[in-house]
């Protein structure tokens, strides 16, 4: 194993009396412990391959030479699943290898199994330690000798367990099962020696072994704070930076869609802007570079924005999710909610900066610094958290819906073109963050409107509100329910392309 060390803590975890060798009691409860076939032919097909003198005790000399052995052959199976190259194994790698197989295993499958490994560790990978000591008492370690083990035994109805085995793991069976191989029990029964055994484990070309222990190795996605390495600091990097850059070229082409809706939105009941005229006022006051007025604080906004809602909704994830690469809707919901609330909460004062600078006639304010120092003099700072509230209220849900529907939209997609053995192209991407998009905007454009108008809330040409309540009853008393989607046609026709631009930039990027 890795170590001198760690084949001695093995060994001395099964001897419970402490006898300096293993017998046959002491591998059927290993074995129970790992929730792996403990039948006869089992313990016997291990006892052929470790017990080198035939004595029926397995000494500590006899159980290195086995574990040495073992470890290389695992070691093959682990890399092989591992597609990425990250040295951790997730429910991602499980679900990709299952998609390669054939094999249909649903998320409810996934976390009834999660639910077996300790609940103290949440951190959503399998380390090749755990790896190792949960496939250390196989018998044989090759594909269709390891996932008939998991099969019946993972797989299976019992008194505590909803899981079910899927009807494809008959054909499964029938369609990897090596003749020279054969079932678990028939390489016990065969008396196959350890060399055989290991020759058995490489007979497999190396493409069919990354889904060997998929199913058992479900309930050990929840190792040690060691998953936070360079490799993920690098990722969490390239997401920070695609993010960043995507959003700022998204947001600078939608520019003129963007101020020509928010024009709109904060017109009075009594005098509602159309179209036409916004874009007509907006060219009378300074041509075509009108448009791009408060573009420069909306980019310089939403690169911490874009990478803080990303990063955080990874990280929340992890947090509230038993297993964070399968997740449910209902933790996804929290999850991408939570990661909103925070991102808008950190970048708030640009987003009043960015209102004022662009509803704001000519000439008032010159520029984001000067704009917030003159918010902060003549209102105070509280004023730059104006509608704070009322904004987070209405990410939380946009967000959360957002990212959720977009990861399931993903997860339905990848899962398509991973059976025949494609990537999602752009335009697949594309469709999944226009549909979220929408699905998102459709469902909280009131609150973003009300959001808008309290932001605006005071300045020349626009009304004053005491509060989010007196906002909703002002609106509501000057058109009812329309009022409150005013400006929607312009931001339906800017959700479309900054949608688009923003992930074929990101995909681009960060290589999907």
């Amino acid at each position: 194993m890795a170590g001198m060390k760690s084949v001695e803590e093995e060994f001395r975890r099964m001897d419970k009396d402490g006898s300096g060798s293993l017998g046959r009691r002491d591998i059927e409860a290993g074995l129970a412990e790992r929730q792996l076939p403990r039948s006869r032919a089992v313990v016997e097909a291990f006892f052929s391959h470790a017990d080198a003198d035939g004595d029926g005790r397995v000494t500590m000399c006899e159980f290195r030479h086995f574990c040495a052995e073992r470890e290389r052959q695992l070691r093959e199976v682990y890399d092989g699943m591992d597609k990425s190259g990250s040295g951790k194994l997730t429910s991602d790698d499980l679900k990709r290898g299952a998609q390669e197989l054939g094999v249909k295993i649903s998320s409810e499958q996934l976390r009834l199994l999660h639910r077996r490994a300790d609940e103290s560790e949440k951190h959503g990978v399998i380390s090749f330690a755990d790896f190792r000591s949960f496939l250390l008492l196989l018998p044989e370690v090759n594909p269709p000798a390891v996932f008939e083990a998991f099969s019946t035994t993972v797989l299976v109805d019992h008194a505590q367990s909803e899981c079910t085995p899927p009807p494809e793991l008959g054909p499964y069976r029938e369609r990897h099962a090596a003749p020279h191989l054969g079932s678990t029990a028939a390489a016990a029964s065969s008396g196959s020696s350890s060399s055989s055994s290991s020759q058995g484990a490489l007979s497999f070309p190396l493409a069919a072994l990354p889904l060997a222990p998929f199913a058992a190795l479900s309930n050990l996605l929840f190792p040690s704070s060691e998953d936070y390495d360079d490799s993920r600091a690098s990722a969490l990097a390239s997401k920070l930076y695609s993010g960043c850059v995507a959003g700022a070229v998204s947001r600078t082409v939608t520019a003129p869609i963007d101020r020509t809706k928010m024009l709109m939105q904060v017109s009075s009941a009594k005098s509602p802007v159309r179209v036409r005229d916004a874009v007509q006022a907006i060219l009378s006051e300074g041509g075509v570079s009108a448009f791009f007025r408060g573009n420069s604080v909306n980019v310089l906004k939403i690169a911490p924005e874009t990478s803080i809602k990303f990063v955080a909704f990874d990280q929340c994830k992890t947090v509230l999710a038993d297993d964070p690469g399968n997740c449910t809707v209902g933790e996804r919901l929290v999850a991408g909610s939570a990661a909103g609330a925070l991102a808008q909460a950190v970048i708030y004062p640009l987003e009043i900066c960015k209102t004022r600078l662009a509803v704001s006639a000519p000439g008032i304010y010159s520029g984001i610094v000067h704009c917030l120092r003159t918010v902060v003099r003549k209102e105070g700072g509280a004023a730059l958290y104006q509608g704070l509230g009322t904004s987070i209220v209405g990410i939380m849900p946009y967000a959360g819906i957002d990212l959720t529907v977009n990861s399931l939209l993903k997860d339905c997609v990848g899962g398509f073109y991973a059976e025949k053995a494609q990537e999602p192209g752009v335009p697949a991407v594309l469709a999944c963050g226009m549909l979220s998009s929408t699905c998102a905007m459709l469902l909280t454009y009131p609150l973003n409107l009300v959001r808008t108008r309290l932001q605006a809330s005071g300045m020349p040409g626009s009304t004053r509100f005491l509060g989010p309540i007196d906002c909703v009853r002002q609106t509501w008393a000057g058109g009812g329910l329309k009022a409150f989607y005013r400006g929607l046609g312009p931001n339906m026709l800017k959700v479309l392309p900054a949608t688009s631009i923003s992930y074929a930039v990101f995909d681009t990027l960060s290589g999907g």
